[in-house]
C-alpha cells in the first residue's frame, strides 16, 4: 500500500495515492476480465467438443435413414414381387380348380352312359 508520511505535500500524496488506487482497480478489473476469458475459452472448448459430438450423432443418423431407406425400397420392391407371385398362383388354382371338375364331369358323364 501507499505510505502517506514519505510525500511532505499531502496534496501530492492525495493524487499519488488516487492513482495508485486506479492502477491497483485496473490490475483487478484486467484480472477479471481474464478470468472471463478463461472461463470463455473453457465454455468454447466444451461447445466446440459438444457440437463435434453432435455432427458425428447427426451424420450417423443421416446413415441409418438412407440404410431404412433402402431397406424400404426393398421391401416394397419384394411386396410387389409377392403380389405378382400371389396373382399367378391363385390363377393356377383356378385352372387347376376348373380342370379337375371338367374331368370329374367327364368321368361321371362317361361313367353314366357306359
Amino acid at each position: 500500500m501507499f505510505d502517506l508520511n514519505n510525500f511532505p505535500n499531502s496534496a501530492f500524496a492525495l493524487a499519488e495515492c488516487k492513482k495508485q488506487l486506479e492502477a491497483e482497480e485496473r490490475i483487478k478489473s484486467s484480472k477479471r476480465v481474464y478470468e472471463q476469458k478463461v472461463a470463455n475459452s473453457e465454455l468454447v472448448k466444451q461447445l466446440e467438443k459438444q457440437n463435434r459430438s453432435l455432427q458425428e450423432q447427426i451424420s450417423l443418423l443421416k446413415e441409418e435413414s438412407e440404410r431404412q431407406k433402402q431397406q424400404l425400397a426393398h421391401i416394397a420392391a419384394k411386396e410387389a414381387e409377392d403380389k405378382k407371385a400371389f396373382h399367378r398362383e391363385r390363377i393356377f388354382n383356378w385352372i387347376s380348380f376348373g380342370v379337375a371338375t371338367l374331368l370329374s364331369v367327364v368321368a361321371l358323364i362317361v361313367a353314366i352312359v357306359k
